[in-house]
């Protein structure tokens, strides 16, 4: 005896199942709607960025979102970042702690 799996027959199985995987898919986007809302998961913080490009030069071979990519990626502004708002002081971080580097990038 060989069972053999093809497309028709995963179809099938599709068809005789429709209302169980319909209702399933309906109860589960609402149980997960109702779950991960802020009514059940309480925000920690609210944020806002606005960011406006700078200096993309539109004849480069990248595109814009791998250029965006590339300058929020780098140390140089990140580190500004850290001193001008003074993070290290603001979440409670050891700056001189041998972990500091590691739990200000996490």
């Amino acid at each position: 005896m060989t069972n053999e799996f093809t497309f028709s027959g995963l179809i099938e199985v599709i068809r005789r199942n429709s209302k169980t995987l319909l209702i399933l898919t309906v109860v589960s986007a609402i149980l997960g709607a109702i779950f991960s809302g802020p009514q059940f998961i309480k925000p920690k913080y609210k944020s806002l960025a606005i960011v406006y490009p700078v200096n993309i030069y539109p004849y480069s071979i990248e595109s814009e979102t791998e250029q965006m990519m590339q300058i929020f990626e780098a140390s140089e502004i990140r580190d500004y970042i850290i001193r001008k708002y003074d993070l290290y002081k603001h979440w409670d971080i050891d700056e001189n702690g041998s972990k500091a580097r590691f739990f200000m990038l996490k």
